[in-house]
């Protein structure tokens, strides 16, 4: 099977140490809570590896390759940070403005409307109330 090794460092810096390979089907590292897909890569792209009586012992050089510690968007002690959020698109937060603003002055509108109309119904009750008192009707509808 041919990986990249970016994939397989990628891995083992998520946790994940089981390893699952069906010829045909992406290949699947699991973890304790994680699970990584990939591809496997196509085995003629593969470098064949060094035969170990051709290298000679006074020639021997050490390849490291720095392993970038990923944390997936989590802190390493296990807490979850919050991921960034994604910055606004200018029209459109100005298009949520405007409709926000449109029904603030819709709401307004009716809430002014409704105002006048209680307004004048309760002139219309205490005017009747005065007309009423100034019958000086006493008990039982005589003055």
């Amino acid at each position: 099977m041919a990986l990249d090794r970016r994939v397989l460092a990628r891995a083992l810096t998520l946790g994940c140490v089981m390893v699952r390979i069906t010829p045909g089907r992406p290949v699947v590292f699991e973890g304790k809570d994680k699970t990584l897909v990939t591809a496997a890569l196509d085995p003629s792209l593969a470098v064949e590896p060094a035969d170990p009586a051709d290298v000679t012992t006074t020639h021997t050089s050490e390849r490291r390759t720095a392993v970038k510690r990923e944390t997936n968007g989590h802190a390493p002690d296990g807490r979850h940070d919050p991921p960034a959020a994604d910055p606004p698109d200018p029209p459109a937060a100005a298009e949520e403005l405007r409709a926000a603003l449109a029904d603030a002055v819709t709401r307004a509108g009716r809430l002014v409307a409704a105002l006048k109309y209680k307004r004048k119904q309760q002139r219309a009750l205490t005017q009747v109330w005065s007309s009423l008192r100034a019958l000086n009707l006493g008990p039982g509808g005589h003055p």
